[in-house]
């Protein structure tokens, strides 16, 4: 084992797919715990703010979205460790009482608001916060947009003014109502990347995820739509930034390893790239 160092490695990689000044929400320990060490200690990409989804609904983790660190700022996020105490909007059920689309902001206001028009009411009395609608919208702010495509080719005039999504879920849970939160209020200053795709499956957002590198980037546009490629951006990424931790015949890799590597799609990455340079 002498001489492994792709755990260290993995995170760099992972920290090397983000754009400069980045929000990347990651999903447990394996890809966390690392993204840390290599922040902290080693001060690699510090610009990027990591967010554990996980950890979103407490309390405490909540304060620490709203903070202004040093190296990777704060986050425009309107909910407070107060909206979820005593299980408070741990799931927050879609009705939908209107087809009309609602801007994403518009949800979350409705979420937080006190009005008892807000509410909806069961057989025994109690209320809850709900989401009225299932089409939602967020606006393009072109100009912060495009700003944070470095590498990208991309047809401008064919950006839209609006991403719209329709909520496929019956509920919402806390961390997905915080992660919208964010996005409408980022106004797309900052780009945000996900470990997963299926992270924001139930708001919908799933086909704006486009793979950058080793993870998900939120953009405006679907993947289908052929308005821009980032194919020789990630093809300068993966050979002049990635790192493979000394990866060798001569270096024991255990099943923790090996599953790791394939866990986060190496192989599917490279080949994705392939294909859009062949077809490009």
């Amino acid at each position: 084992r002498s001489g492994r160092y792709l755990t260290r490695a993995h995170a760099k990689n992972l920290l090397s797919s983000c754009q400069e000044n980045a929000v990347f929400f990651t999903a447990a320990d394996n890809d966390s715990y690392p993204v840390w060490y290599i922040q902290e200690v080693e001060k690699y990409r510090t610009d990027v703010l990591p967010i554990l989804k996980t950890f979103l609904p407490t309390g405490w983790y909540i304060r620490q979205l709203y903070t202004n660190f040093a190296s990777r700022g704060k986050l425009d996020v309107t909910f407070r460790s107060n909206d979820f105490l005593m299980g408070e909007n741990m799931s927050v059920p879609v009705q939908e009482k209107r087809k009309r689309p609602a801007s994403a902001k518009q949800v979350i206001d409705f979420v937080q608001s006190n009005n008892a028009q807000t509410k909806v009411t069961y057989n025994d009395g109690s209320q809850r916060n709900y989401i009225p609608v299932k089409n939602v919208f967020i606006p393009v702010e072109k100009d912060n947009f495009l700003a944070t495509i470095k590498g990208y080719n991309i047809d401008t005039a064919k950006i839209p003014d609006t991403l719209q999504f329709k909520i496929s879920s019956s509920s919402i849970s806390a961390d997905e109502l915080i992660i919208l939160d964010i996005i409408a209020n980022n106004q797309w200053k900052r780009p945000i990347y996900f470990l997963d795709e299926n992270m924001v499956s139930s708001l919908g957002l799933k086909p704006y995820l486009h793979r950058e590198g080793l993870i998900y980037r939120l953009l405006p546009y679907k993947r289908n739509e052929n308005i821009g490629s980032n194919a020789m951006h990630q093809y300068n990424m993966i050979m002049n930034d990635f790192e493979w931790g000394n990866i060798s015949d001569d270096v024991y890799l255990d099943w923790t390893h090996v599953r790791m590597f394939y866990s986060f799609s190496y192989r599917s990455t490279f080949a994705d790239v392939a294909k859009k340079l062949a077809k490009e």
